[in-house]
């Protein structure tokens, strides 16, 4: 496995949706666009990146999509490839980012309806007694 990117402009994308995940090892934003996740950095990053991945041996592709989709930087781990270790680790937190993100979203759309109240205390109610829960 290994993770593709593609060269677009002054901006570096990930080319599958789900290699969002490695946001949390290589401290990338997300953003959600057109109901796809993605998440990207600055060309300006790219050496940086390259530094954190190379250092966590994750294997790598850089392709430009203006010229064929043509190879313009590869890393190859072999067997020291860590790419499924830190998706594996990754995809949970990004699962329940989506959702708490989409559950935030539906409250502030619908913060005036009169249900609201209710699901609010119930929401508190939930969040208080895990917190008695984990603190005994």
């Amino acid at each position: 496995m290994r993770l593709y990117w593609s060269k677009l402009e002054n901006f570096i994308k990930y080319m599958e949706k789900m290699l969002i995940s490695f946001h949390t090892c290589l401290d990338i934003n997300l953003k959600k666009v057109e109901n796809a996740i993605m998440c990207g950095f600055p060309l300006s990053s790219i050496h940086k990146v390259m530094a954190k991945l190379e250092t966590n041996k994750i294997n790598y592709l850089i392709v430009d999509r203006r010229n064929t989709y043509e190879v313009e930087e590869i890393s190859d781990n072999k067997n020291l490839n860590q790419y499924i270790k830190y998706f594996k680790k990754a995809k949970k937190y990004v699962n329940y980012k989506i959702r708490i993100e989409y559950i935030n979203h539906f409250m502030l759309e619908n913060m005036e309806k009169e249900y609201m109240k209710d699901f609010i205390n119930k929401i508190e109610k939930m969040i208080d007694e895990r917190r008695k829960v984990s603190s005994n």
